[in-house]
């Protein structure tokens, strides 16, 4: 377990530890309610007993991890003193920031050049840190990410605006990948995940969905995260 892990496990616990002690089943059922949209299915909410198990739920559907602490928060704020707590999160949430962005302009050869292409590639294929960031992502799982790049076709321009990419972004894509929509695709997707709040990952993509009129895809993309989670 990396260092940057044990540190979330260390964070997960006490606040498991501070609900379980100072909350009620009341702030529990709260909570509940308020992440019934992540969780989306209602018997895996009657499996929720204590506030462990709907940590662990919410990890499953990737909405928090050690990537994505924020929704902690809604549990913190319900904590009687929990300055600790608040600044455990706080400083946890700086630091990922910190790795987040050097990540971002380092590649694995630790040079500045940009993560997702190579100056050599050309051919408008992915490069191997991409494939990499696709593998690694904590927030959607690649099974979803695959099926919805394989199946989006030419609607991935519209995809693309209903994820609030911008116009001239979705130029540059098509620039890139002169010939090849599955990874203008890929490259929207992770444009879209790497510009949102990964909490609002999940829901943000669903509703994209919808709305560009591929209710197969959002029906088999929460088919995919509902397996993830049993």
């Amino acid at each position: 377990m990396s260092a940057f892990a044990a540190e979330y496990m260390e964070l997960r616990g006490q606040i498991v530890n501070h609900s379980e002690k100072y909350l009620r089943k009341t702030h529990l059922k709260i909570l509940i309610d308020k992440f019934q949209p992540i969780i989306n299915s209602k018997r895996l909410s009657s499996y929720v007993n204590n506030f462990n198990d709907l940590i662990t739920i919410l990890e499953k559907r990737s909405y928090v991890g050690e990537h994505n602490v924020g929704p902690f928060t809604e549990i913190v704020q319900l904590l009687p003193n929990a300055d600790i707590l608040s600044e455990m999160l706080s400083n946890f949430q700086t630091n990922n920031n910190r790795n987040r962005i050097q990540g971002m302009h380092m590649n694995n050869n630790g040079s500045t050049e940009p993560p997702f292409y190579s100056s050599s590639n050309s051919s408008g294929s992915r490069s191997r840190s991409a494939d990499i960031f696709f593998s690694n992502n904590s927030v959607l799982q690649k099974a979803a990410l695959d099926h919805i790049c394989k199946d989006i076709g030419t609607q991935w321009r519209e995809l693309a605006r209903n994820l609030s990419i911008r116009e001239g972004e979705i130029d540059d894509i098509e620039v890139q990948y002169p010939r090849n929509l599955k990874e203008r695709a890929y490259e929207c997707m992770k444009r879209f995940i790497q510009e949102t709040e990964p909490y609002k990952v999940q829901q943000k993509l669903l509703y994209a969905l919808d709305k560009c009129g591929r209710r197969d895809l959002k029906e088999d993309v929460e088919e995919i995260l509902n397996r993830r989670a049993y």
